[in-house]
């Protein structure tokens, strides 16, 4: 009684159409003239271990037993206690047309095993052998003119013991709506593929830009489901060996499955152990599902059934393995956690519904694993795009502070550069000194003082003001001070300094020169654009092992950029970014700043504590 409910209920080709009943079907011309369809579901005479032709019918006055089945129901069709790995029957049906003659068209589904199609007496399509057994798959069409009573009779023979009899309904119609079923059925399916398929070509194009392990399972993954999901083509346009064609479908479905456990137990960074076992019993599955193919034909029904069985108890422990990984992902607050989970639930869900309807596809969750797998694929993709993301804004992090320990070894350079001008030119003063206490001396001893004030009045005004050398003990501040200073200079800033900074800060050397150097930058840019009558920076520091103080302040044109509470850089493409790197070394040392601004000047004050 369940499995009728669920068979009524699920059944994709359950519609309010008309079904045939014990063994036929009665078509209107109404309903021909409505470019409809019908799939021939229920009540199928069928005829059980006997491959019958429309010859035999019409010859033999007693037929063998027959009961009435339905597609996809194998286990009632077929009762035999002799029953092993061969399935043998003959299904046939009377359909009623109309007495004006009219073209038609039945299609074939894929069946594994070998099949003659015969209306009335014609024998219409044949794949695979059933005599001298050989077994073939393809998705068939027939075409025919047909008028009153007409019968179909298929004989199907079936050894290979994986999928015995009919599992999906023929379809009869007017040859356009069966042809464009057909068609949106193909395109649809290859839509996916397609997608499917250039993501894989360009996850292989970064994992050989990249060397990424990630991006070399991405590719083999979307590779072998993009395979997996081109096989309705396949099966339309070509015949294939049942057998390989069930090894590959399954094979590449497992396969995927052991994909997508490798690369969520890296992505989540799972234990070794666990990571290991898990995909070492991946693996084993995969290569049971493949021995299992191989062998099916050659193996007694009880051993099919327990290695179909083992099949699916992998599939329900990969699902609760991935579920379990989502839900850990997620209470471990892992980026991307909950896209993780929701994937895997959808992938257990799918696997819910396949099993619960194992006869038949269903109306609800037709190629249910297949949506799931596509699920699943799709957070997957999701989370690789954004990792790949993630690292490249990292590597741009990683560049920005490149180019800035850069741009402080440079300032070392050139303040080496000042500092080795001055102690030279401070050689050269000294050498000369002595000249100059001389003639300093003669003028004193004859008195002539007037011409001492002239003397010294003309050596000041041929003396450059130098910057000085000394500004704190701490070097690396020292350094950076002096060439601010210096360049304060040549842009008609006065700059005032107060530092008392020793060597030895709990505080690394880069961070010190991120902090100092990009307010100080800022402080010069706005102050640059002050009139020059009105350009001061005046700069006060002090610090200790345990706390940093800095104060800040300088002129500007009154004119301010802000996104909120943001204050933004005026430079070309600069945003910001030198308080936000200021911001980054205060939080890392749980300091607090303040910035501000009154009239014509700008403050920034902060407090770092060690």
């Amino acid at each position: 009684m369940i499995t009728e409910f669920l068979y009524i209920f699920n059944n994709k080709y359950t519609y309010s159409k008309l079904q045939p009943e014990k063994g036929v079907l009665t078509l209107s011309q109404e309903e021909i003239d409505s470019n409809s369809f019908h799939f021939l579901i229920k009540d199928w005479e069928f005829y059980e271990d006997a491959l019958l032709t429309p010859t035999y019918f019409k010859n033999q006055t007693s037929l063998p037993n027959m009961k009435y089945v339905s597609i996809g129901d194998t286990e009632s069709a077929y009762t035999s206690q002799t029953k092993n790995n061969i399935f043998i029957g003959t299904y046939r049906m009377k359909i009623n047309f109309p007495e004006k003659e009219g073209f038609y068209a039945l299609e074939m589904p894929q069946v594994y095993s070998a099949y003659e199609l015969y209306i009335n007496d014609k024998l219409y399509l044949k794949v695979g052998d059933i005599h001298n057994y050989k077994a073939q798959i393809q998705n068939r069409g027939a075409f025919f003119s047909a008028s009153g009573e007409t019968y179909i009779t298929i004989a199907v023979k079936d050894a290979s013991g994986i999928k015995a009899g009919i599992t999906s309904p023929p379809t009869l119609g007017v040859p356009y709506a069966i042809n464009i079923a057909r068609i949106l059925k193909v395109l649809i399916s290859n839509f996916f593929m397609t997608m499917i398929f250039f993501g894989a070509i360009f996850s292989l194009f970064l994992a050989l830009s990249s060397k990424s392990n990630y991006s070399y399972m991405f590719f083999f993954m979307c590779l072998t489901y993009a395979a997996y999901l081109n096989h309705p083509l396949l099966n339309l346009c070509f015949t294939m060996d049942g057998n390989f064609s069930y090894i590959f479908e399954h094979f590449c479905a497992y396969f995927v499955y052991l994909m997508v456990i490798m690369l969520q137990n890296r992505l989540c960074n799972l234990n070794k152990t666990v990571s290991s076992i898990s995909e070492i019993c991946g693996s084993v599955f995969c290569a049971i599902s493949l021995v299992y193919g191989v062998f099916t034909p050659y193996l007694s029904a009880p051993l099919c059934t327990f290695f179909s069985n083992l099949c699916n108890v992998f599939e329900w422990l990969a699902a609760i393995y991935l579920v379990t990984i989502g839900t850990y992902a997620v209470f471990n607050d892992i980026k991307y956690g909950r896209i993780f989970l929701f994937g895997n639930i959808c992938f257990a869900v799918s696997l819910f519904f396949n099993i619960i309807q194992p006869l038949y596809d269903s109306i609800y969750t037709d190629q249910s694993v297949e949506i799931g797998i596509l699920a699943i694929l799709g957070c997957l993709y999701f989370v690789y795009w954004a990792s790949i993301a993630d690292k490249y804004r990292r590597n741009m992090a990683l560049d920005d502070e490149r180019r800035l320990m850069e741009r402080q070894i440079n300032l070392y350079k050139e303040n080496y550069v000042h500092i080795t001008e001055q102690i030279e030119e401070t050689r050269k003063l000294r050498h000369d000194m002595r000249q100059h206490f001389r003639v300093i001396n003669d003028f004193a001893n004859n008195r002539q003082f007037d011409k001492i004030a002239e003397y010294l009045e003309e050596y000041s005004s041929e003396t450059n003001d130098t910057v000085p050398l000394f500004f704190c003990e701490n070097l690396t501040l020292n350094a950076l001070l002096h060439f601010y200073v210096s360049s304060s200079a040549k842009n008609s800033i006065d700059f005032k300094t107060s530092v008392s900074v020793p060597n030895g800060l709990p505080m690394s050397d880069i961070d010190l020169s991120i902090l100092v150097g990009n307010l100080v930058e800022n402080a010069m840019e706005a102050c640059s654009k002050a009139p020059l009558k009105n350009r001061k920076i005046v700069l006060n520091c002090t610090a200790d092992e345990n706390k940093l103080i800095l104060d800040l302040k300088n002129t500007f044109d009154g004119t301010v950029k802000k996104i909120g509470s943001k204050f933004l850089s005026f430079k070309k493409g600069m945003h910001g970014l030198g308080l936000e790197s200021v911001n980054a070394v205060v939080d890392k040392y749980h300091g607090v700043m303040n910035v501000s601004n009154s009239n014509d000047m700008f403050t920034v004050s902060l407090v770092i504590f060690f």
